[in-house]
């Protein structure tokens, strides 16, 4: 399998043969996700989005604050700073510790198996504007490092990096991440609970940029895909 892969941009992608009704909980489940804003030296700035995961913590992407030195959890109008962060690079995790606020905080699913054809729900920010929920699939279950990357069919780009995907009782199976192209077709990806959990265990630092990359930027899922 050939699949070129990509950071997530651009805004939801929905296909009315592939993408299901957002289920009753959508709402209910989106009010754990939250709209980030990172800040690099120069100024320049990244958004993406996130999962309230254990109290006054954030879930989200590498790619989304790595470049940073500055970054803020938007909620409604106020802007929370981010006080420490713990990463994983390799996995495209990054936690982060902010100040006191009061989110639901989702829960995870990192030891419920996983098949295909499961439904699922993804919430996060496209283009960093409105919250956008909706359902879909398991379509593939990738190995790797002991664990695997979850392919689904609803659409998703760039502000939703870092959104969450829940399965059909509501809870985290991971994080939407990236995206890949095979033939023309849009392939969707996501990384799963348990690494998250892992990331959870790692020291909280101040945040600062980094320049290490994730297993599929470097292309070893690919690579791993091919085989």
């Amino acid at each position: 399998m050939k699949i070129l892969v990509s950071l997530c941009i651009g805004i939801f992608i929905l296909s009315c043969s592939h993408i299901s009704k957002v289920e009753p909980n959508g709402i209910e489940l989106s009010r754990s996700i939250v709209k980030i804003q990172a800040l690099s030296v120069s100024g320049k700035q990244s958004m993406g989005s996130g999962v309230v995961i254990a109290p006054n913590t954030i879930a989200t992407n590498c790619h989304v604050t790595r470049t940073a030195n500055r970054a803020y959890i938007i909620e409604e109008e106020r802007l929370y700073p981010v006080l420490a962060q713990a990463a994983i690079p390799e996995f495209d995790v990054c936690i982060l510790k902010i100040e006191p606020f009061t989110l639901p905080i989702a829960t995870l699913a990192e030891s419920e198996p996983l098949k295909i054809g499961d439904d699922i729900t993804i919430s996060g920010y496209p283009y960093a504007l409105n919250l956008r929920t909706m359902g879909g699939k398991v379509v593939g279950l990738h190995p790797y490092d002991q664990d695997q990357i979850i392919e689904i069919n609803a659409g998703f780009n760039h502000g939703a990096s870092g959104g969450g995907v829940f399965n059909s009782s509501g809870k985290l199976i991971g994080l939407m991440t990236f995206m890949g192209q095979e033939k023309g077709v849009l392939h969707f990806f996501v990384i799963p609970a348990s690494w998250l959990v892992m990331g959870l265990e790692k020291e909280f630092v101040p945040l600062r940029s980094f320049s290490a990359r994730s297993f599929w930027e470097k292309g070893d899922f690919i690579k791993q895909l091919k085989n």
